[in-house]
This record gives C-alpha cells, sequence and structure tokens, in this order.
C-alpha cells in the first residue's frame, strides 16, 4: 500500500508546478531530514520520484526493493506536511489507493474507519 499512497501524494505535489524544479527542492528536503546522508544515489531518487508521478519513460532501475520502501516512506509523509494535508484528505488518498491495489491484483489491508 505505501507504493500508491505515495503515488497519489507525490503526483498532488507535483502536479501543477515545473517538476524539474520541484522535484530537486523535495529532494533537498528528503536530503536535510537525512542529516544529509540521503539512502541512495540522488539520481536514482529523482528517478523514483518520476516513476512514482506517472512520467513516461521513468523507470527506477538498480532500486532494491528495501531502498524503494525506504525511500516511499519518506517521500510520502514529507509531500502530505508539505501539502499541509488534513486527515480527510489523507483518508481519501489511502481509500483511492486500496481501490487501485485492489485493480492490480494486490490484497492490501483496508484502512479501519474511526467511530465518529
Amino acid at each position: 500500500m505505501v507504493e500508491p499512497v505515495g503515488q497519489g501524494i507525490l503526483r498532488l505535489l507535483f502536479v501543477k508546478e515545473d517538476a524539474a524544479h520541484g522535484i530537486a527542492d523535495f529532494l533537498d528536503l528528503l536530503e536535510l531530514a537525512a542529516a544529509g546522508d540521503p539512502p541512495i544515489d540522488r539520481r536514482k531518487e529523482e528517478m523514483l520520484v518520476r516513476e512514482m508521478i506517472g512520467e513516461p519513460n521513468a523507470e527506477a532501475k538498480n532500486i532494491s526493493r528495501s531502498q524503494k520502501l525506504l525511500l516511499q516512506t519518506m517521500m510520502a509523509p514529507s509531500a502530505a506536511f508539505i501539502l499541509e494535508l488534513d486527515g480527510g484528505s489523507v483518508d481519501e488518498i489511502i481509500v483511492d489507493s486500496e481501490r487501485l491495489a485492489f485493480e492490480r491484483g494486490w490484497h492490501p489491508a483496508l484502512i479501519r474507519r474511526q467511530p465518529a
């Protein structure tokens, strides 16, 4: 579920701005959060973002599954913070991501609704 949620949030972040400039700024923030020690090469990080936002011909190669998961779990909450998403917006993205996961043939655990 991390992958489709991250894709949804990153698409919201980069859909309206110049992606090349926005991605660079975003990766600068991630590097600051990682205390200046990014988990993988900057070019690989950028390609992963481009793949996640659906750029044509963008394919994150030579990134291990564990590195992808680490980056996705750093990117999604960071992008949500930048976008100032509220809980309802995040829940909506998660529900849309669950639907997408089922369409892909995955079987994720579903979000649990909190009583009002």
